[in-house]
């Protein structure tokens, strides 16, 4: 019986498990991101080394930042230390197994196409929103990479000579709507403070005005909006965001409503898709499958 496993390497976190050939999910384990590209790639060994067993049969990593998947380099990312890291031969060198690497919501958009709140639709637009914010676009029921690094949604310019983003440019998406910008107001908005409230509700339209750009360029059957700040403040910033799309979106009385989901897949999600993608990958290059 085969396995593969997922790394997701995250802003925060990184986190993996096991993927057992019948779908079930066996093992996982999270770890806080170290500081250096050594200390980071020393762990992510370290965590497939962990989970690996007789019957793992490839290793699927998921990265936050720019990846060209096809040599499986990390090129580089605002929130992961290291340039030009050549993560898939780093890895094969070191397990000898199969591996895969992509973008982390590319990894994490796929989780939910199969097992999430994208099932059953073939155009999706993931945006994640933790420590910065993340996307993943499916297209005709698969990842659309671009010429490599589609997807850096969180670096949309939206207000010029804006706020510093961690990219080096200022005025990104991610810069209004994060961690950051949710979690100093987010206990006094829910204990009823206006002046938080407001704040919240700021954050709130922000999203809502870059999930209107999306809509406007990508025309997504589906959106799914995931990560830690949706999980913690998500009942309040998606009531406004859709509101946003509805009002300011181009078109909107001939296009519909457009759908707008919580993700579903969990917070593995990014495991998951990268454990899914190292299977569909070993899938597809095996004679007769």
């Amino acid at each position: 019986m085969t396995n593969t496993l997922g790394v997701d390497v995250g802003g925060s976190f990184i986190k993996a498990l096991r993927l057992e050939a019948d779908g079930a999910i066996d093992k996982t384990l999270s770890i806080p991101l170290p500081v250096t590209t050594e200390e980071m790639m020393e762990a992510v060994v370290a965590a497939a080394a962990t989970l690996r067993t007789a019957g793992t049969a490839g290793v699927g990593v998921g990265m936050a930042g720019l990846v060209r998947w096809q040599e499986g380099v990390f090129a580089w990312g605002p929130h992961l230390p290291g340039e030009e890291i050549p993560v898939l031969d780093r890895l094969q060198e070191a397990l000898g197994l199969a591996v895969t690497v992509d973008n982390d919501v590319n990894c994490a958009v796929l989780a939910e196409l199969h097992r999430g709140a994208a099932a059953g639709f073939r155009h999706v637009v993931m945006v994640t929103i933790g420590t910065g914010i993340g996307g993943g676009i499916i297209f005709d029921s698969a990842i659309y990479r671009g010429s490599s690094f589609a997807g850096e949604l969180g670096h949309m310019t939206m207000v010029p000579n804006g706020e510093l983003c961690a990219c080096g440019h200022r005025g990104c998406w991610e810069t209004l709507v994060a961690d950051a910008t949710v979690q100093p107001w987010l206990a006094d908005a829910r204990a009823g403070g206006l002046t938080a409230g407001r704040k919240i509700a700021e954050t709130g339209r922000w999203l809502g005005r870059g999930l209107v750009n999306l809509v406007a360029v990508l025309d997504p059957e589906v959106i799914v909006v995931g990560g830690g700040v949706m999980v913690a403040a998500g009942d309040l910033l998606l009531p406004v965001a859709r509101a946003e799309v509805e009002t300011h979106l181009p078109g909107g009385s001939v296009r519909g409503p457009v759908e707008i989901r919580t993700a579903a897949a969990g917070p593995w999600a990014g495991a998951l898709g990268a454990a899914l993608l190292a299977e569909e990958v070993l899938s597809q290059s095996t004679p007769g499958a």
